[in-house]
């Protein structure tokens, strides 16, 4: 968990948070094909700050989703500048999984290509996915088909579309 806080001499003084971010481990964070990203960096105008977090598409007991968010403290207040994920093409699938558990659908469409994917995955997803198996095909230039689970087994394909990956098909087996 990352928590920097600003201090504020002004009345009684205190200490105003300014970043607030939390992470995960898991049993070995080696986990194949999602390399870890980015390294902590807290010198110079620049912050970085790395971390994990679990998601749907995770195969065991490692979080496999990874990013590194970027601050610029080179002015009087900390700003955002980005924020890089390991597995971006991966990142859509495992929002949109979360969003449709919870039966959000703006938020699913947020993440996917069409409001016809998006009504599928709120009224198809069970409550609780777990993908167990993985396994990710590339299918064209910025096209993958990813299969999660056993039986069942959810399909995605996902598109890069203008600098951003979305789901465009969902089908559950």
């Amino acid at each position: 968990m990352y928590d920097a806080r600003e201090w504020n001499p002004q009345g009684l003084g205190g200490f105003e948070q300014v970043i607030k971010q939390e992470g995960a481990f898991g049993l070995d964070d080696k986990v194949p094909g999602f390399a870890q990203i980015g390294k902590v960096r807290t010198e110079g105008a620049l912050i970085t700050l790395p971390y994990c977090w679990f998601s749907p598409i995770d195969t065991w007991d490692n979080p496999s989703l990874c990013a590194v968010d970027t601050y610029d403290a080179s002015g009087d207040l900390l700003k955002f500048r980005s924020r890089a994920y390991n597995r971006p093409d991966l990142v859509p699938i495992a929002k949109a999984i979360e969003y449709a558990q919870r039966r959000d659908y703006p938020a699913v469409l947020s993440y996917c290509a069409s409001g016809e994917v998006a009504r599928r995955m709120v009224r198809d997803l069970p409550p609780f996915v777990f993908a167990g198996d993985l396994r990710v095909t590339r299918t064209g230039n910025g096209m993958e088909s990813v299969a999660l689970g056993d039986t069942p087994a959810y399909r995605f394909d996902v598109k890069l579309r203008a600098g951003r990956w979305l789901v465009v098909a969902f089908s559950a087996d």
